[in-house]
C-alpha cells in the first residue's frame, strides 16, 4: 500500500506525471487485462509463458535504464533485477533524458504492478517458476522509487513533455509486441 509521502508527492505531481497517466491510461488498461488472465482456469498455462516473457522484458528494460542512469541523471533506487535475471529481452538503448524518463515511468508502473501480479498468482496457485523471485525483487522498493520518479518528472523541462509521452506509449507498445500479450489474451478469451 502507498505510504503518506507517496500520496502527498503524487497529489503535487508535475503536469508531466498527470499527462503521462492520462496518455498511458489505455496502455495500462491493456496491461491490467493481461494480468487478469491468471484468474481464468484455462489461462494458467498461457499465463506462465506470459509471465516468463514479461520478466525477461523487465530485465532488459532494467539493464537499459542502468546504462542510462548516469548519463541522463535518472533516479534509480531500490532493489533492481540486475544480474538475477536471465536472458533479458533486447530493449533499445536510451538516447535522451526524455526517453530515459519515459522508460523509467514504464518500469516503475510495472514495478508497482509486480506486487499485485504476484499476489494474484499466489492466491490462485499459479506456479510462475523462476520468474517468481525476480517479480518479487522488482516489486520491492517500489514506493520509494515512485517518489524519486515523481520528483524527477517535476524537474523535467516543458519542452521534453511531448518526447516523454511519445516514448512511454512506444515502450508500452514494444512490451505488448515482445511479450506476445495480445496473442495470449486473444487465445485465452477464445476458450
Amino acid at each position: 500500500m502507498f505510504n503518506a509521502d507517496l500520496a502527498t508527492t503524487t497529489a503535487r505531481a508535475a503536469p508531466l506525471l498527470v499527462a503521462l497517466r492520462r496518455t498511458a491510461r489505455p496502455d495500462l488498461a491493456r496491461v491490467n487485462a493481461y494480468s487478469r488472465l491468471a484468474s481464468r482456469p484455462s489461462g494458467s498455462p498461457d499465463y506462465r509463458t506470459f509471465v516468463d516473457l514479461h520478466q525477461r522484458w523487465l530485465a532488459g528494460l532494467d539493464r537499459a535504464l542502468a546504462d542510462a542512469a548516469l548519463p541522463y541523471d535518472l533516479p534509480i533506487t531500490g532493489v533492481r533485477l540486475g544480474a538475477n535475471a536471465t536472458e533479458p529481452a533486447a530493449i533499445a538503448p536510451v538516447t535522451s533524458r526524455a526517453q530515459g524518463l519515459a522508460y523509467l515511468y514504464v518500469f516503475e508502473a510495472f514495478r508497482l504492478g509486480c506486487r499485485v501480479l504476484l499476489r494474484q498468482l499466489r492466491a490462485i496457485g499459479v506456479d510462475v517458476g523462476p520468474a517468481g523471485p525476480i517479480l518479487s525483487e522488482v516489486g520491492a522498493g517500489a514506493n520509494r522509487a515512485w517518489l524519486d520518479l515523481s520528483r524527477a518528472l517535476r524537474r523535467a523541462a516543458a519542452d521534453e513533455y511531448g518526447a516523454v509521452l511519445e516514448n512511454a506509449r512506444a515502450l508500452f507498445a514494444e512490451w505488448e509486441r515482445s511479450t506476445g500479450a495480445a496473442a495470449v489474451l486473444a487465445t485465452v478469451q477464445a476458450r
